[in-house]
């Protein structure tokens, strides 16, 4: 029923709060959402050839300039190509098997995991070139709030490079002419593997989020509770996860400290490392890493480095 799918749609970027205990009186078990069937919805129609306004600028559907999109939004805007950036997102979460999300039974969950669960949900946002032509849409699932108790994770704070650092590191690379680059990660998170010590991390993806995983990896059709949702143990850190910054921080530090760079004793996000040619300097915002050659080569020669750690 097209009704049906819109209603559902609606809500695919609100997280479900609905258990899956069976009520007193029954409660019967409901497939995942074909995602599929989206083309058929009022909202996946209004999708056309061009998604965005006349000046190359993302709009939401009240037609007001947005940067994030919930799937509702997303789907009613650019249809197919919202729906590839859905999948692409989520197939990130399958890679090398149960590798980020490990499916779980509701009912093997003790009491205190079962409150620990966190919602999670998923929003897109349009790239564009310098141009300001439309490049691609990029989704991203996130926990919701995170209500981990703070007290398992002392240390969980991640910093930041300084503006002051980052001035002067520009004001320098312009005084002698350095190769300047950026460093990409995609999913960065996905890198950190979570705490295996102490109480663990769950999420709960709403039908449409079961949906699409189910038809990734049919596998994780066994794990669908009756509301149609899913319950699923954090391996990796997620964007929205407590420690996930933290987590994140240190793997990327080792990595430059293993090619050969050092932590700067002023700022704990800016890094060197002395070359024949002068002095290469990176800085470092959460996964933005802005990198400060002698020359092109060497500039190159550290992202080659980077990319096979991180492909």
């Amino acid at each position: 029923d097209p009704k049906e799918l819109s209603a559902q749609t609606d809500n695919a970027d609100q997280p479900s709060h609905a258990t899956d205990t069976p009520r007193r009186h029954g409660l019967r078990r409901r497939a995942p959402m074909d995602y599929q069937a989206l083309s058929g919805t009022r909202q996946y129609k209004r999708a056309r050839a061009s998604p965005t306004s006349n000046n190359n600028k993302p709009l939401g559907l009240d037609g007001e300039r947005v940067l994030n999109m919930t799937v509702r939004d997303a789907l009613a805007q650019y249809g197919d190509k919202a729906m590839e950036g859905i999948n692409k997102e989520m197939k990130q979460m399958t890679s090398g098997g149960f590798d980020v999300l490990h499916p779980v039974n509701f009912s093997d969950l003790s009491e205190d995991d079962r409150k620990r669960i966190l919602p999670s949900h998923m929003f897109l946002k349009d790239k564009f070139d310098a141009t300001g032509t439309f490049e691609k849409l990029k989704a991203r699932l996130v926990t919701g709030k995170d209500t981990t108790n703070t007290v398992t994770y002392e240390i969980r704070s991640s910093p930041t490079v300084s503006a002051d650092s980052l001035k002067l590191m520009c004001a320098i690379a312009a005084r002698d002419k350095m190769a300047v680059g950026t460093v990409d990660f995609p999913g960065a998170f996905l890198n950190c593997v979570m705490p295996r010590e102490g109480p663990q991390t769950y999420i709960r993806l709403n039908k449409f989020l079961s949906g699409v995983m189910v038809a990734i990896d049919p596998r994780f059709s066994r794990f669908v509770g009756p509301s149609g949702t899913m319950v699923a143990r954090l391996n990796r850190a997620l964007y929205g996860c407590v420690v996930a910054a933290k987590l994140w921080y240190e793997l990327l530090r080792k990595t430059l400290e293993s090619i050969g760079f050092s932590r700067s004793p002023a700022d704990m996000c800016v890094f060197a490392r002395k070359e024949e040619a002068g002095t290469t300097m990176c800085s470092v915002h959460v996964d933005d890493v802005k990198l400060f050659a002698p020359n092109a080569a060497i500039r190159d020669s550290v992202f080659d480095k980077l990319k096979q750690r991180f492909p």
